[in-house]
């Protein structure tokens, strides 16, 4: 395409990179990624002391496209971290998980 509509894409898509739905939640969530390109990617949720909580994905290849992941884990009501990172580029959304 040209430069024009590719520079509007990437605008586009650093918004919608990485979501939580729902969120706030009450421990059971999914973390919606959405790729332009196949990408190695690391996605960790950390705890509000920025420790790992949760490895998601490990230096694992996704394809490009949108991709759901479910976590149903025990994570404790409070705040967290979802970090999506690839290509020395990272994205971070807060994650919020209710008394339940």
């Amino acid at each position: 395409g040209n430069i024009t509509s590719d520079n509007h894409h990437e605008l586009t898509m650093q918004n919608s990179e990485l979501s939580i739905v729902p969120n706030p939640n009450n421990g059971s969530f999914s973390v919606v990624v959405d790729l332009l390109t196949k990408q190695t990617v690391d996605l960790n949720i950390y705890n509000s002391l920025g420790q790992v909580e949760q490895i998601i994905y490990s230096n694992t290849v996704l394809e490009s496209g949108k991709k759901v992941i479910n976590c149903s884990e025990k994570l404790k009501a409070g705040v967290y971290f979802v970090k999506l990172s690839y290509e020395g580029k990272s994205w971070i959304t807060k994650l919020f998980v209710a008394n339940h």
